[in-house]
């Protein structure tokens, strides 16, 4: 090895230091969560180039903080079949696509996304990938909120570039910076849930608790969205069977496991 070689040790070794830390790992968590929830906003604000470049940065960041605690990562039981053969499924459709280079443009777009989704489960444990969706998503929705405001109330204009209709006036349905109403009433949905379990853990205190599932409902309903109601419905029913099996007799809760 030459003098040149043995002298970038140090360099890389406070390298995969830097980007090894914890510290690092949050942030970059947090800057990935948001990414993927913002990623209407960012497209329509700077354009796909703007957003496969964030992208990209964040896939780089992750593969670089991958190496800096490669020794402490606990990969047992992570990547469930299903979602190995379905992205297998998704890259041999390129065998008999018609549109060759858009299904390689997508593809390489979903497989950026699996790995962050990969780094994010594996270098942070469940209650912290709750706290940074927590979040991301009391800003997602409170942006979204006073963007409605001024749009459909304060201007009474649409914000075309971002899909917002300006309809919160007259009960929604709303878009906010999520781009279609079905889309801000899963979010709605997904933080509704996310909040609810910050309450239970104590994760935030309780008036910024409150504040969130006041938004997350609120952004629900104005919404409209049918879909998310359904997808409400089948949440509640498959909640209020948790609960049950929790306090159910030992002798019942076999038949609580199946329903």
């Amino acid at each position: 090895m030459s003098a040149a070689g043995r002298q970038q040790h140090p360099v890389m070794a406070g390298v995969l230091v830097f980007f090894g830390a914890t510290r690092f790992a949050k942030a970059l968590t947090t800057a990935v969560v948001a990414t993927a929830f913002l990623s209407h906003f960012l497209r329509s604000t700077i354009g796909w180039p703007g957003l496969v470049a964030i992208v990209c940065a964040l896939v780089a960041f992750a593969a670089l903080s991958f190496a800096g605690r490669w020794k402490q990562l606990d990969w047992h039981g992570l990547l469930p079949i299903s979602l190995l053969i379905f992205l297998a499924w998704c890259t041999l459709t390129i065998l008999w696509s018609s549109y060759v280079p858009s299904s390689l443009n997508g593809i390489a777009y979903l497989l950026a996304y699996a790995f962050l989704g990969v780094y994010v489960a594996v270098v942070r444990d469940l209650i912290q990938i709750v706290r940074a969706v927590g979040d991301v998503l009391r800003v997602v929705l409170t942006l979204s909120l006073v963007l409605e405001v001024v749009s459909g109330v304060l201007l009474d204009v649409p914000l075309r570039f971002l899909g917002i209709t300006g309809a919160l006036a007259s009960g929604g349905p709303i878009q906010g910076v999520l781009g279609s109403r079905n889309m801000m009433g899963f979010v709605a949905l997904i933080a509704l849930v996310t909040f609810a379990v910050e309450l239970a853990t104590r994760s935030v205190r309780r008036g910024i608790g409150v504040y969130s599932v006041i938004i997350a409902a609120g952004a629900a309903v104005l919404s409209g969205s049918p879909v998310t109601a359904g997808v409400a419905l089948v949440t509640a029913v498959a909640a209020g069977v948790l609960l049950l099996l929790r306090r159910a007799a030992p002798e019942t809760r076999r038949t609580w496991h199946v329903a």
